[in-house]
């Protein structure tokens, strides 16, 4: 038994070794022929694809044909008999067809890798959203406790001196303005926390405008007279929501202490861009101020939350 041709994808190959396919170029063909010469139509062939795949009888012609067969080694043999008892040696004939390149180790190797490292970072990611979720809250909490709580320890105080019965009438009407005012402010307190965690309003167009509208609310009843001047050019530059916070805050501060410290006639806001992605924020008065070389030796708190903050 004997190994007459081979073909793949109609082009003569070599007998005399294995051979190795491209997974698109795998369509193999093999013909064969009986070493006897006796009663040659009476000659059966059988043929196998593998060392413990079942025999197949062709009943035609010596040829067999594989295609399109899957990425792996292959042993072809192929046997002859003239009484379907004796069979004679099996020709043998092995090659391989490769897989593709989105199959072969190296690829799969390196796309697990991927997949390793895509879950990582996504871990990473999760754990670094819920960081800051949790430094969120923490500000918030910090917020809530500075300045909600201290304004409703204001309003009990002066509510309990209201209360007292020898409270005279024009200091109850103080205590009782007083005690609207700070209610005022803890509502704006309370405004501005939420201000600062809405996403609609993240922009750095939205704190300027909220600056002003702040600040015009905290000059309404004529402390005061407060200019704001922002460009009109001022972008919708996105910014976190602890940025805005902190500068909202900062420049608040400031404007208190321009009407409770400084005794100011005239307060004034503006922005100006500094550099390609760098906004300065002005706040300035004409009242009384801090010589600069005592600056540092300011220690309301007011002032070292500002500096905490910036």
């Amino acid at each position: 038994m004997v190994l007459v041709e081979g073909r793949v994808d109609d082009e003569r190959i070599a007998l005399d070794g294995p051979i190795t396919l491209a997974h698109d170029r795998n369509r193999i063909e093999l013909r064969f022929a009986a070493l006897s010469y006796r009663a040659p139509s009476q000659v059966r062939y059988q043929v196998r694809l593998g060392r413990d795949a079942p025999w197949s009888t062709i009943r035609a012609q010596p040829v067999v044909r594989w295609v399109d067969l899957p990425a792996g080694a292959y042993r072809a043999q192929v046997r002859a008999s003239l009484d379907g008892r004796s069979w004679s040696v099996p020709a043998t004939y092995t090659f391989e067809v490769e897989p593709p390149w989105y199959r072969t180790p190296q690829w799969l190797t390196a796309l697990g890798l991927a997949a390793v490292l895509a879950v990582l970072l996504l871990y990473r990611v999760r754990v670094r959203h819920l960081l800051e979720l949790e430094r969120q809250r923490t500000r918030i909490a910090m917020d809530l406790h500075d300045e909600i709580g201290a304004a409703l320890g204001s309003v009990g105080i002066l509510a309990g001196v209201l209360g007292q019965g020898e409270v005279e009438a024009g200091e109850r009407a103080d205590l009782a303005a007083e005690i609207g005012e700070t209610v005022e402010e803890l509502g704006a307190a309370l405004a501005d926390i939420v201000w600062s965690l809405n996403p609609r309003e993240a922009r750095l167009s939205d704190l300027g405008a909220r600056l002003v509208e702040r600040g015009r609310r905290l000059f309404a009843g004529g402390a005061a007279e407060f200019v704001a001047d922002l460009p009109a050019d001022l972008p919708d530059t996105p910014l976190p929501a602890r940025a805005r916070r902190n500068v909202l805050l900062v420049g608040l501060e400031a404007m208190r202490n321009a009407v409770r410290h400084a005794d100011a006639e005239r307060v004034s806001l503006s922005m100006a861009r500094v550099g390609p992605a760098l906004w300065r924020l002005d706040i300035a008065d004409d009242g009384v101020g801090v010589v600069p070389g005592e600056l540092e030796n300011v220690t309301g708190l007011g002032t070292l939350s500002m500096r905490r903050r910036a």
